[in-house]
């Protein structure tokens, strides 16, 4: 009998900035230009090691996601990606994520089911909800903080 095991692999904080513009990039070249993305990373992270740690889960985001993201490129064809409304470019970024790192799907449904019931909901409310499927380590709540 096999378990499942849920899979993690994420413990740095992805900037909603960076990825919208490596999709955009993407989109227009259809290329996953990692210079690109390490620039701008940068803007947004302290140290070269951090990142490079960040680009390449913006990279394996993308990779993952690649056919997702050339249906998308069809779909859009006479339109561009940036005149699109920031909701609806956060909320692609938010799916390619949550398709690539489970856990992000997971920590949705806990805040949903908080805010369900209340209007402000804790971090220790989170933490037990998404715990509760991953086990209790520090390399959930490391994964945490960073998609928070």
């Amino acid at each position: 009998m096999s378990s499942k095991v849920k899979y993690i692999g994420l413990n740095q904080r992805i900037p909603f900035e960076v990825l919208d513009s490596a999709v955009h990039y993407y989109l227009e070249k259809s290329v996953i230009d990692k210079d690109y993305i390490f620039q701008r990373m940068q803007e947004f992270t302290s140290g070269n090691n951090r990142a490079n740690k960040a680009t390449t889960y913006v990279v394996q985001i993308l990779t993952r996601q690649k056919q997702l993201l050339d249906l998308f490129e069809k779909a859009i064809t006479n339109i561009s990606y940036s005149s699109l409304r920031l909701d609806d470019r956060k909320a692609l970024c938010l799916c390619l994520i949550s398709l690539t790192y489970p856990i992000t799907y997971d920590l949705l449904i806990a805040l949903s089911q908080g805010f369900k019931v209340q209007r402000q909901i804790s971090k220790k409310f989170i933490n037990e909800k998404v715990m509760s499927i991953y086990g209790s380590n520090r390399t959930v709540d490391i994964a945490i903080d960073a998609l928070l």
